[in-house]
C-alpha cells in the first residue's frame, strides 16, 4: 500500500543558512519511489520551506539527503555539511501529515533532526563537513 504526506524544512540554527537542499525518497533492494526535493539559496533563522511531497509504501524504507551551509563565527567563510541516505521512516500513522526537517547548529557542528508528526523522530543526526559547496 502506498501512502503520502508532505515535508518541510525549518532553519533552527540561529543564523541564516545557504545552499539548502533536502530530498526524500523511499526504497528497498527491489523498488524505489520518486525523489522529492526542497531547495533554497538562502533561509533566514526561523524561516521554513514547505510543500515537499512525500511518497512511500509498506515494505520500503524512507531516506533523506540533507545539505546546507552556515557562515562561520568570523563571517569569513561558509561551513558546509551534507548527509546522504539517512534512514528515518515516515510511518503509516503519519499519513497525510507534515514531517519537519530541522536544520541545527550544535557548537561548531551542523546537525539535523527529522520530526514526523506522530511516529518516533530521528534527532540530532551528524553531518560530514566539507568546506564550501
Amino acid at each position: 500500500m502506498e501512502y503520502s504526506g508532505s515535508f518541510s524544512v525549518k532553519n533552527c540554527t540561529g543564523k541564516t543558512v545557504y545552499d539548502v537542499r533536502v530530498a526524500h525518497y523511499a526504497k528497498n533492494p527491489f523498488a524505489r519511489i520518486k525523489e522529492s526535493v526542497l531547495k533554497a539559496e538562502q533561509l533566514r533563522q526561523g524561516e521554513s520551506l514547505s510543500n515537499g511531497k512525500l511518497h512511500t509504501a509498506q515494505g520500503l524504507s524512507d531516506y533523506w539527503d540533507v545539505e546546507f551551509s552556515v557562515e562561520t563565527e568570523n563571517g569569513q567563510a561558509l561551513m558546509y555539511a551534507k548527509r546522504y541516505e539517512k534512514m528515518c521512516d515516515y510511518e503509516q500513522e503519519d499519513i497525510h501529515q507534515n514531517c519537519v526537517v530541522e536544520l541545527k547548529l550544535d557548537g561548531d557542528k551542523l546537525i539535523f533532526s527529522i520530526v514526523p508528526p506522530v511516529s518516533s523522530p530521528c534527532l540530532d543526526n551528524w553531518m560530514s563537513a566539507t568546506g564550501r559547496p
